[in-house]
Order: structure tokens, then sequence, then C-alpha cells
């Protein structure tokens, strides 16, 4: 059987609330967490694997004593469009870029419908008739969610939800999806 990542690339789209199969059991997919596989990077771009702390629709997390917050998405597929409007796309990429006016420039177009003046220098991101569209990468995956914020990223890991053995509680746990088979 093959784990969750290899089923994406394959095309497949997978949702929330999917059974699956972990090493300790079976749980039920919660969402998923886009973030851009940059080994050079300083930056946190995504949470640790293991126990979850899920506020909402976002997961919650503290290292080094710094707060960190990365949304939660309800599906995941392969990408399969040319373009996506920039606002209310959370591409992880783009928050690592080197230049950080152009940080500043995709996060101000992401949250506002009016676009910054200089998104356009940002990579991947062209103006089309004056407004703003990211043209992602061949290996990028697309996320989408229960509200109109959607992402795109080259990784991803999964957010599962199991009952407790010991107590019946809920538990919310990070993995690798390379970790995860589809019941």
């Amino acid at each position: 059987m093959s784990n969750l990542y290899d089923i994406c690339l394959q095309g497949q789209k997978i949702s929330q609330y999917t059974p699956v199969k972990l090493l300790t059991g079976e749980a039920r997919i919660y969402g998923f967490i886009a973030y851009h596989a940059n080994i050079f990077s300083d930056n946190v771009s995504c949470p640790p694997l293991g126990k979850a702390y899920v506020v909402g629709n976002r997961i919650v997390f503290s290292m080094e004593n710094k707060l960190y917050r990365f949304p939660i998405f309800s599906s995941i597929e392969k990408n399969t469009q040319e373009r996506y409007p920039v606002y209310l796309l959370y591409v992880p990429r783009l928050m690592d870029l080197p230049n950080q006016s152009h940080v500043t420039a995709y996060v101000s177009s992401m949250k506002n419908e009016k676009p910054n003046s200089n998104v356009w220098k940002v990579d991947s991101i062209k103006l089309i008739e004056g407004k703003p569209y990211y043209f992602p990468k061949e290996n990028e995956f697309y996320f989408d969610s229960t509200s109109q914020f959607k992402g795109i990223g080259d990784a991803f890991e999964v957010i599962v939800t199991r009952k407790s053995p010991v107590d019946g509680s809920l538990i919310y746990e990070v993995y690798d999806p390379k970790d995860i088979e589809i019941v």
C-alpha cells in the first residue's frame, strides 16, 4: 500500500477526516500544514513531529522561547493550475526570501485585496490586469481550506487525531506523510 505522500504525488486529492493507518494504530486526518523544504534556511518552516496543539484553524508551538503559528488546511492535491491569485494565498517559500522587502510585498498583497506596489518584483509573481498572481513550480502542492484561504507548498506535514488509549481524550499529532497509509 502507498503512503500518503506518494498518493498525493499520483494526483489524488486527500481531505480532512480521511481514515489513516499509523505505526501506533488508526486515526483520522485533521488537516495539513504546507511548508517549504529549504534545508539551507535558518527559519522554522514547519511544526515538530509529535503531539500538536491546535487552536481553531492553526497549529501553535513554542521553540526556543518563541511562539509559532501555522495555518491548517483541510485538503491537499497536486498543483493543477497555471496561476493562483496572491490575495489569501499562503506560500511558505515566499516567507523565506533573502530580500526582506520582497517578503513584505508578498505578505501585504496576501493579506489585502489591494496589492503592494512592489509585489511584481517577487519571484514567481506576475501582475495580470493589475492583480498579482503566483505561478507555482511543478513540484508544488495545492492546499484548500474551509475558508477563502488557500496554500501552495512543496512539502507538507499531516495533523491526525485519535483517541487516547489511556483516558479517551482527543489527541492531535503531527506526522510525516510518508509515515501514513490511507485505510
